[in-house]
């Protein structure tokens, strides 16, 4: 009789079945490290990339930057003072009721509004209505947020029921405890 080995059929396939499913699992493993370290090399040369950017980009030198100082250095010029509204209506002087409005506190500056009304209606005023106007729009930091003029009459005979302007003043705001750096 021959002697051999005795083994089972369910035995070898289980045996074979987890030498695959080992196999399997290294690979995919393998794999997933791989991925993981293109990934990490990606990351890596997208950040050298970026830094290496950054760093090429002055820290005052950009257009964007230069662009947006010259904004603020038009909108500062623009600004009114504290007084504004008080050389303004001087400026108009007693033909014009002043009526100022809300004032809205905004950082280091402020937005004031106010109406002015003609105080004598007459169509002859019409050379000084266009004159006031000139004057306020040549003030620095006021606007001339709507103007109203009704008339009535006939063609032969006008009158000037009303003249108003709304007006809008930015001013500089003296900050009260400003922030010291040391």
């Amino acid at each position: 009789m021959t002697r051999g080995l005795i083994f089972s059929k369910a035995l070898a396939a289980a045996a074979a079945a987890a030498l695959i499913a080992a196999s399997a699992t290294y690979w995919v493993r393998a794999a997933a490290k791989t991925d993981l370290v293109a990934q990490r090399r990606q990351a890596a040369t997208a950040e050298r990339e970026l830094r290496t950017r950054v760093d090429a980009m002055a820290a005052y030198e950009s257009e964007n930057l230069d662009s947006l100082r010259r904004q603020v250095g038009r909108f500062r010029t623009h600004l009114g003072t504290e007084s504004t509204w008080d050389g303004l209506v001087r400026a108009l002087g007693s033909g014009w009721s002043a009526e100022i409005g809300p004032r809205d506190d905004r950082g280091a500056y402020s937005i004031q509004l106010g109406t002015l009304t003609l105080v004598s209606h007459a169509v002859g005023e019409w050379p000084g209505i266009v004159d006031a106007l000139g004057q306020l729009e040549a003030m620095p930091g006021v606007g001339i947020a709507e103007f109203e003029m009704k008339t009535s009459g006939s063609s032969d005979s006008r009158t000037l029921d009303t003249a108003r302007m709304g007006v809008v003043i930015q001013t500089t705001r003296a900050v009260l405890n400003p922030k010291i750096t040391p």
